[in-house]
């Protein structure tokens, strides 16, 4: 999206701009064809050839971008930010671990231990089937061994009726979203937000809480633009 990857869509009620996002992320995530692309540049080039041009340049471009999507008012800001990425990574098939998820596997080994016993038995047997012991695996764990924490997570799905790892609570919004989208340009893809009803968000946000909530978009904005090169905001 060049330089300027930080953008607002605006203009009155049924004048398109839920529609216009959909076409931009059904061309980000590769799941337009080109034709249909070429179609959609074709016609802004009628009204703004410079649209038209760009449109053509992301068509082209070689990233996948994974789509995450904010619909009006769903909660505190930072809250929505992560859980929408982590939707949006789990319906990818993808997963990104930091620091806090030693604690976090921890917690749910102890929680099993004490409150679902035949689920720790199975965590027993998950253990023997890998080669591990519950030394070996809470080392490697404190290590971040990433494949053995993607086993771990694709065995709790296996227990939770398909419920991924949850986000460490303490991990700054800003920090999470940098972390995956560095991850992400290792395989060539991006991430784009997009959050559409915008005004709703504004309209039923607590006036206490709205210098955090400016602050946390502006520095949202601030990585997209200056920071990483595969984060896009709408």
């Amino acid at each position: 999206l060049g330089k300027q990857r930080s953008h607002i869509t605006f203009g009155p009620y049924g004048a398109g701009k839920s529609y216009i996002s959909s076409v931009l992320i059904r061309i980000l995530s590769k799941k337009n064809k080109m034709k249909d692309a070429s179609f959609l540049s074709e016609k802004f080039s009628e009204v703004d050839s410079e649209i038209s041009q760009r449109l053509v340049g992301i068509s082209k471009n070689k990233m996948e971008y994974i789509p995450v999507l904010i619909n009006g008012y769903e909660g505190e800001f930072s809250d929505v930010l992560k859980k929408s990425l982590q939707k949006a990574l789990l319906e990818n098939k993808m997963q990104v671990f930091f620091d806090g998820y030693s604690q976090i596997i921890q917690d749910i080994i102890s929680t099993w231990n004490n409150v679902y016993p035949e689920v720790a038995v199975k965590f027993k047997e998950f253990l023997n089937s890998i080669g591990f012991s519950q030394e070996s695996f809470d080392l490697e764990i404190s290590l971040r061994n990433e494949n053995l924490i993607n086993s771990f997570d694709e065995f709790y799905r296996t227990v939770t009726a398909g419920a991924s790892l949850p986000t460490p609570k303490d991990i700054d919004v800003i920090e999470f979203y940098e972390s995956v989208s560095k991850k992400l340009a290792e395989k060539n893809k991006g991430i784009i937000v997009v959050h559409d009803e915008f005004g709703r968000q504004l309209q039923n946000i607590d006036p206490i809480y709205i210098n955090r909530f400016m602050e946390q978009l502006q520095s949202l904005a601030e990585l997209a633009n200056n920071g990483v090169t595969n984060l896009s905001l709408l």
